[in-house]
């Protein structure tokens, strides 16, 4: 029985997303064992999942806080307990698929024989040994050249396929009457059409405007609808106004709900209307059908993993800008209320406000389908297929990859990786340190490229960064070798 460790601590939306992998690996590997290490507060989705066999609840909060305090010893105790009792477990291989500096010295104190995702190693140095890793820690830096979602990333991480969502989240018996008990005890019977509706968002500009979910929520109340308004404790005030406007038929649960019990009232519901949220993550993984809302934000990436899920994208030049504030959120503005009623209603909605997207499924992967008439799009079309055909030469993207301006710009970039090649060999030859300022100089003036020379930049400094300097004759001989195979796999995405 193999045992396996995946990491990713915090935010409730990203824990969700992982769950498919857990569900691939059991379903390759049914003997697997999986701990899932989690930050404390963040394991709502994970809890009952009959795809995690333990979850590993880390107390990050207060072990930080005890570092800066005079009882830092303690904290430093703590931790390593907590670090021993996981070995002593067993702990046959790590997925890290956390982002976060400090997950990468704990995958490497676990010790496991395998580990994917970054950890550091003992020369020195932060590391990302595995490509699909190297791959997720790329592209932030060039985003128009990804067209895989995060949760499909993940599964290539681990080495597994994924499913097509929905299943991922499992409610107990003892949960579901729970829920059913509540929603019957305030006027709203299971079985009667219930719509949830979540005007919160981590991010003001992920917030869709509370106007607009008070003419969607009455014009629901209108066809019959029972409407049901969550959000966080925090969010309370806003959700107090949406549902208090809308009026009869309207039942308030934020911040009297844990996100836990908020889950469990996702089957009773016809569909959900949300922003880009946990609760979006959460009913696509139980099933649910949900009217996403996207603004600054990428439904590529983050989008509800799932089949038939609509997504309304409002237009923005900076589209996705991921600004956390913005002081006129025109993109979600530019959502109507009677676009998205229209879709719940079944109509066949062209917005020349937004773009209407439909999810599903293709070859395993995840995509987005226009609903009708032309979209903005999130990626090079072209570009991403080259991205990925570096990654998975065998796979056919279908894609005019030889006319794009970035087969050029990827041809330039692969010989100027075999000129950085060729420098730090001459230096292996002649020791001459003028040659390693030749090679700094060649790595600078690689980064200069338009388009998606950004991407290849990227994973050739991620590769270069994770070269031990320790020995620096064999740090040199390292990152030979990352150029050399950066190069390769460039001239294989774009070969015809």
């Amino acid at each position: 029985m193999q045992r396996l460790i995946v990491m990713l601590p915090n935010n409730l939306g990203d824990v969700i997303m992982a769950l498919p992998l857990l569900e691939a690996i059991k379903a390759s590997r049914p003997a697997t064992r999986i701990s899932f290490f989690v930050e404390e507060g963040y394991e709502g989705g994970l809890l009952g999942s009959r795809y995690c066999d333990s979850i590993l609840r880390f107390p990050r909060k207060a072990i930080k806080a005890s570092g800066t305090s005079p009882a830092w010893r303690e904290g430093y105790a703590r931790l390593r307990s907590i670090i021993d009792e996981i070995k002593s477990g067993g702990c046959d291989a790590v997925v890290n698929l956390s982002q976060h500096p400090y997950l990468s010295y704990i995958a490497t104190l676990l010790d496991a024989p395998r580990t994917a995702g970054r950890r550091f190693l003992r020369e020195g140095n932060h590391a990302l040994p595995d490509e699909w890793s190297q791959y997720l820690y790329v592209v932030p830096f060039a985003r128009r050249y990804n067209a895989l979602h995060a949760t499909d990333v993940y599964c290539r991480i681990a080495a597994v396929t994924a499913g097509h969502g929905g299943t991922a989240i499992t409610i107990c018996p003892d949960e579901r009457e729970r829920a059913a008990h509540y929603l019957a005890a305030r006027s709203c019977t299971p079985g009667e059409p219930i719509a949830l509706l979540q005007p919160g968002a981590a991010w003001v500009s992920k917030r869709w405007p509370r106007d607009a979910f008070i003419a969607l929520g009455k014009r629901l109340v209108g066809d019959g609808y029972h409407i049901v308004v969550t959000g966080a404790a925090s969010e309370r005030p806003g959700a107090s106004a949406v549902a208090g406007a809308i009026g009869s038929r309207c039942l308030l649960t934020a911040g009297e709900l844990s996100f836990r019990e908020t889950m469990a009232l996702l089957p009773f519901t016809r569909f959900v209307v949300c922003g880009d949220t946990a609760i979006m993550h959460a009913a696509a993984g139980l099933g649910v059908r949900v009217y996403a809302l996207f603004g600054p934000t990428n439904p590529v990436e983050t989008g509800p993993y799932g089949s038939g899920h609509v997504v309304f994208a409002g237009q923005c030049p900076q589209r996705p800008c991921f600004a956390t504030d913005c002081a006129t959120r025109n993109c979600l503005r530019s959502i109507d209320p009677d676009t998205v009623y229209g879709c719940i209603r079944g109509a066949t909605a062209v917005c020349g406000q937004c773009d209407i997207l439909t999810t599903g499924f293709s070859g395993g992967v995840f995509h987005l389908d226009s609903r009708g008439g032309p979209t903005h799009p999130y990626y090079d079309r072209a570009g991403a297929a080259m991205t990925r055909r570096a990654f998975e030469p065998d796979i056919n993207q279908g894609e005019a990859i030889a006319a794009s301006p970035d087969h050029l710009r990827s041809r330039r970039f692969t010989n100027r990786c075999r000129e950085m090649e060729r420098t730090l060999e001459a230096f292996l030859h002649d020791r001459n340190p003028g040659m390693l300022r030749m090679f700094e100089e060649q790595r600078t003036a690689v980064a200069s490229g338009e388009g998606i020379t950004a991407f290849w930049t990227a994973l050739l400094n991620i590769r270069l960064n994770s070269v031990p300097l320790l020995d620096p004759v064999a740090g040199v001989r390292g990152s030979i070798e990352a150029c050399r195979h950066t190069a390769e796999q460039i001239a294989r995405s774009i070969a015809s």
